[in-house]
Protein backbone atom coordinates (compact mmCIF):
# COMPACT_ATOMS: atom_id res chain seq x y z
CA UNK A 1 0.00 0.00 0.00
CA UNK A 2 2.87 2.39 0.80
CA UNK A 3 4.38 1.79 -2.63
CA UNK A 4 1.04 2.59 -4.28
CA UNK A 5 0.74 5.82 -2.28
CA UNK A 6 4.28 6.83 -3.20
CA UNK A 7 3.67 5.99 -6.86
CA UNK A 8 0.41 7.98 -6.79
CA UNK A 9 2.14 11.03 -5.30
CA UNK A 10 4.93 10.85 -7.89
CA UNK A 11 2.42 10.57 -10.76
CA UNK A 12 0.38 13.43 -9.31
CA UNK A 13 3.51 15.61 -9.01
CA UNK A 14 4.71 14.79 -12.52
CA UNK A 15 1.27 15.34 -14.01
CA UNK A 16 0.93 18.76 -12.41
CA UNK A 17 4.50 19.69 -13.32
CA UNK A 18 4.12 18.66 -16.96
CA UNK A 19 0.73 20.39 -17.16
CA UNK A 20 2.40 23.63 -16.07
CA UNK A 21 5.05 23.09 -18.77
CA UNK A 22 2.59 22.87 -21.70
CA UNK A 23 3.84 24.92 -24.65
CA UNK A 24 7.48 24.63 -23.59
CA UNK A 25 10.23 22.63 -25.21
CA UNK A 26 11.85 19.92 -23.13
CA UNK A 27 15.02 22.05 -22.86
CA UNK A 28 13.03 25.04 -21.57
CA UNK A 29 11.25 22.80 -19.09
CA UNK A 30 14.54 21.37 -17.80
CA UNK A 31 15.94 24.86 -17.30
CA UNK A 32 13.08 25.61 -14.87
CA UNK A 33 13.91 22.66 -12.64
CA UNK A 34 16.05 23.17 -9.58
CA UNK A 35 18.69 20.82 -8.24
CA UNK A 36 19.32 18.73 -11.34
CA UNK A 37 22.27 16.55 -10.32
CA UNK A 38 25.66 17.04 -11.95
CA UNK A 39 28.54 14.59 -12.31
CA UNK A 40 30.75 16.90 -10.22
CA UNK A 41 28.42 16.50 -7.21
CA UNK A 42 29.06 12.74 -7.18
CA UNK A 43 32.85 12.57 -7.56
CA UNK A 44 34.66 9.33 -6.65
CA UNK A 45 38.37 8.67 -6.39
CA UNK A 46 40.01 6.22 -8.72
CA UNK A 47 39.64 2.92 -6.92
CA UNK A 48 42.61 0.63 -6.47
CA UNK A 49 41.41 -2.95 -6.55
CA UNK A 50 42.32 -6.48 -7.46
CA UNK A 51 40.28 -7.73 -10.37
CA UNK A 52 38.30 -10.90 -9.82
CA UNK A 53 38.87 -13.50 -12.51
CA UNK A 54 35.28 -14.28 -13.46
CA UNK A 55 31.98 -12.43 -13.80
CA UNK A 56 29.28 -13.85 -11.51
CA UNK A 57 26.36 -14.32 -13.92
CA UNK A 58 24.38 -16.69 -11.70
CA UNK A 59 23.45 -13.96 -9.21
CA UNK A 60 21.35 -11.97 -11.71
CA UNK A 61 18.33 -13.56 -13.42
CA UNK A 62 18.52 -11.42 -16.54
CA UNK A 63 22.28 -11.72 -17.01
CA UNK A 64 22.33 -15.23 -18.46
CA UNK A 65 20.40 -14.04 -21.53
CA UNK A 66 23.18 -11.53 -22.31
CA UNK A 67 26.13 -13.58 -21.01
CA UNK A 68 28.34 -13.22 -24.10
CA UNK A 69 27.96 -9.43 -24.26
CA UNK A 70 28.46 -9.13 -20.50
CA UNK A 71 31.61 -11.26 -20.51
CA UNK A 72 33.00 -9.12 -23.35
CA UNK A 73 32.16 -5.91 -21.48
CA UNK A 74 33.74 -7.24 -18.28
CA UNK A 75 37.09 -7.46 -20.08
CA UNK A 76 37.07 -3.67 -20.60
CA UNK A 77 38.63 -1.09 -18.28
CA UNK A 78 36.32 0.56 -15.71
CA UNK A 79 34.22 3.35 -17.24
CA UNK A 80 31.99 4.27 -14.28
CA UNK A 81 32.54 5.25 -10.64
CA UNK A 82 36.17 4.13 -10.49
CA UNK A 83 35.84 0.35 -10.59
CA UNK A 84 32.69 -0.47 -12.56
CA UNK A 85 31.86 -1.19 -16.18
CA UNK A 86 28.51 -0.11 -17.59
CA UNK A 87 27.41 -2.52 -20.31
CA UNK A 88 24.62 -1.26 -22.59
CA UNK A 89 22.92 -3.88 -24.74
CA UNK A 90 20.25 -3.20 -27.35
CA UNK A 91 16.99 -5.06 -26.81
CA UNK A 92 14.82 -3.56 -29.56
CA UNK A 93 14.09 -0.12 -30.88
CA UNK A 94 14.13 2.03 -28.79
CA UNK A 95 15.21 -0.25 -25.95
CA UNK A 96 18.45 -0.80 -24.09
CA UNK A 97 19.17 -2.88 -21.06
CA UNK A 98 22.10 -1.77 -18.94
CA UNK A 99 24.18 -3.72 -16.45
CA UNK A 100 26.69 -2.39 -13.93
CA UNK A 101 29.56 -4.82 -13.44
CA UNK A 102 31.85 -4.56 -10.40
CA UNK A 103 35.41 -5.29 -11.56
CA UNK A 104 36.59 -5.88 -7.98
CA UNK A 105 34.28 -8.75 -7.00
CA UNK A 106 32.72 -9.88 -10.29
CA UNK A 107 29.18 -9.04 -9.22
CA UNK A 108 26.45 -7.45 -11.29
CA UNK A 109 25.37 -4.67 -8.95
CA UNK A 110 22.67 -3.04 -11.07
CA UNK A 111 20.41 -3.54 -14.03
CA UNK A 112 18.05 -0.98 -15.55
CA UNK A 113 16.50 -0.13 -18.91
CA UNK A 114 16.83 2.99 -21.02
CA UNK A 115 15.54 4.15 -24.38
CA UNK A 116 18.02 6.58 -25.89
CA UNK A 117 21.26 6.04 -24.06
CA UNK A 118 23.07 6.52 -20.79
CA UNK A 119 25.63 9.09 -19.64
CA UNK A 120 28.21 8.33 -16.97
CA UNK A 121 31.82 9.09 -16.08
CA UNK A 122 34.66 7.05 -14.66
CA UNK A 123 35.16 9.56 -11.81
CA UNK A 124 31.49 9.98 -10.81
CA UNK A 125 28.86 7.74 -9.21
CA UNK A 126 26.03 9.56 -11.04
CA UNK A 127 24.41 7.85 -14.01
CA UNK A 128 21.83 9.53 -16.29
CA UNK A 129 19.45 7.35 -18.29
CA UNK A 130 17.85 8.95 -21.36
CA UNK A 131 19.87 12.17 -21.31
CA UNK A 132 18.01 15.12 -22.77
CA UNK A 133 20.58 16.52 -25.21
CA UNK A 134 18.85 15.06 -28.30
CA UNK A 135 15.35 16.02 -27.15
CA UNK A 136 15.72 19.60 -25.93
CA UNK A 137 13.90 21.10 -28.94
CA UNK A 138 10.89 18.75 -28.69
CA UNK A 139 7.68 20.20 -27.27
CA UNK A 140 7.17 18.84 -23.75
CA UNK A 141 3.63 17.67 -24.51
CA UNK A 142 4.92 15.66 -27.52
CA UNK A 143 7.68 13.86 -25.64
CA UNK A 144 6.84 10.22 -24.82
CA UNK A 145 6.96 9.30 -21.13
CA UNK A 146 9.56 6.60 -21.80
CA UNK A 147 12.02 9.31 -22.92
CA UNK A 148 12.06 11.07 -19.57
CA UNK A 149 15.46 11.41 -17.92
CA UNK A 150 16.26 9.30 -14.86
CA UNK A 151 19.11 9.91 -12.43
CA UNK A 152 20.78 7.08 -10.52
CA UNK A 153 23.49 7.06 -7.88
CA UNK A 154 25.67 4.05 -7.20
CA UNK A 155 26.29 3.88 -3.47
CA UNK A 156 27.50 0.87 -1.45
CA UNK A 157 27.18 -1.36 -4.52
CA UNK A 158 23.49 -0.46 -4.89
CA UNK A 159 21.89 1.61 -7.64
CA UNK A 160 19.44 4.20 -6.27
CA UNK A 161 17.10 6.53 -8.13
Amino acid sequence: MKIFKLYFLIVLFLTSTVANAAGMTYGEYLSTLKDIPSFEQFKVSNAKFVEKKELQLSKNDKAWIYRTRLRDAYKEQPNFAGKYVVATIGCGSPCQTNFILDKENGLIVGNFDSSVGVEFKVDSSLLVANPSKDNEDVAIDELPVWLDMSFYELKNNKLKI
